[in-house]
């Protein structure tokens, strides 16, 4: 599905709090309407739903957060998506897809938890256009220097598409430069930073002359080739 700029975005953000306010409205009003983990699961809705949170947000992330299965982790979006419907609010139209799309998505999609395990490694190949003797009948051939290294994947998981573009959250991990020369993600208020951490990675990487050819291979798998 294709993203919704950034105004539409916010637009369709609004209209999820706008669906929960009411009950919001009534729950300050009387805390016995809406209190415990019933309110706190309708705030992280809320806050799950938007990449910048305030400090507000702390009590009901608190509590989403540590519902975690660790036996078997793999079942910990079920308990999640548990929890986020005791809000009312999770039975409107619409909002079955906004749950899960946060139960999956939600803290496994930031920009720490991708530049930690979104990596892979590959083989970098470097053609010299020098010919080197290759104790063959051929005699010689082009030397190709390798080298094992290891980048963070420029490409997010399925489950972090899905909850970014859903039309009801406002999430936005952007992945900054090339991985082949120090890229990474970058969350919303980071970006500047991270954009000069990669822009002085790039700047103190030996230059690569320009009659190099380069290609990288992924481990275990076909050839990517690139040429500088």
């Amino acid at each position: 599905m294709k993203k919704p700029n950034s105004i539409k975005k916010k637009a369709l953000v609004g209209l999820t709090a706008l669906a929960i306010s009411p009950i919001f409205s009534l729950a300050y009003a009387d805390d016995d309407l809406l209190t415990g983990d019933v309110r706190l699961a309708c705030e992280a809705i809320l806050c799950l739903s938007s990449g910048t949170r305030p400090s507000e947000c702390s009590p009901s992330l608190h509590k989403y957060f540590s519902i975690f299965n660790k036996k078997k982790p793999w079942k910990t979006p079920l308990m999640r998506i548990d929890f986020l419907n005791l809000c009312p609010a999770s039975h409107e139209v619409g909002m079955a897809s906004l749950i899960e799309a946060i139960a999956y998505g939600a803290g496994y999609c930031d920009a720490n938890i991708l530049n930690t395990q979104n990596r892979r490694k590959y083989i970098k190949h470097i053609e010299t256009g020098k010919k080197i003797y290759n104790g063959t009948i051929s005699d010689y051939e082009d030397e190709v220097i390798t080298k094992e290294i290891e980048v963070i994947e420029d490409t997010k998981p399925a489950y972090c598409i899905n909850y970014e573009n859903h039309e009801w959250t406002d999430v936005d991990v952007t992945y900054i430069g090339d991985k082949f020369e120090g890229g990474k993600w970058a969350d919303p208020l980071d970006r500047e930073k991270v954009m000069k951490e990669v822009e002085a990675i790039k700047a103190n990487t030996p230059k690569t002359p320009n009659n190099y050819k380069i290609w990288y291979t992924p481990i275990n798998e076909g050839k990517r080739e690139r040429t500088n």
